[in-house]
């Protein structure tokens, strides 16, 4: 696949599927920006990217070389599809779609998105990485 460079446009939204997974195509735009020539800028693998990868069982390293040699998001679907637990995919989903900012509660969450402090708690999770896109690239 080609590098992404996440200075000039953000990745995808959370709420896009791969492989029938949220988070899993901004997760592989983030492993996109990591490869030579690419810039990963204000973005980082670790954290929700993690924490998806380890429920269905995928180490982060071994997403990445397939990422680095894969010609086609197609490969990387089929990929996912033959090594990761799908089984998991509808509880994640249902999770992380589902999660509000009420039920991010620690110091180091807002400390990443200190606006989120004046946004409701009922708020989705995915609007907060949403703003975020839209406040690191100046967008309204």
């Amino acid at each position: 696949m080609t590098p992404l460079d996440l200075t000039e446009t953000p990745p995808r939204s959370a709420r896009e599927r791969l492989d029938g997974l949220v988070f899993m195509a901004r997760t592989v735009d983030k492993m996109r920006a990591c490869l030579p020539g690419g810039k990963l800028g204000e973005y980082r693998v670790q954290g929700t990217s993690t924490q998806v990868l380890q429920a269905i069982g995928v180490r982060q390293e071994e997403l990445q070389d397939v990422v680095a040699r894969a010609s086609s998001e197609d490969e990387i679907t089929r990929w996912l599809h033959e090594h990761a637990n799908v089984a998991a995919y509808e509880q994640i989903n249902n999770d992380l779609g589902g999660a509000r900012l009420a039920d991010m509660g620690s110091d180091r969450f807002f400390e990443r998105y200190p606006f989120a402090r004046d946004m409701p708690p009922e708020t989705p999770y995915f609007d907060v990485l949403d703003r975020d896109d839209r406040e690191i690239f100046q967008a309204p």
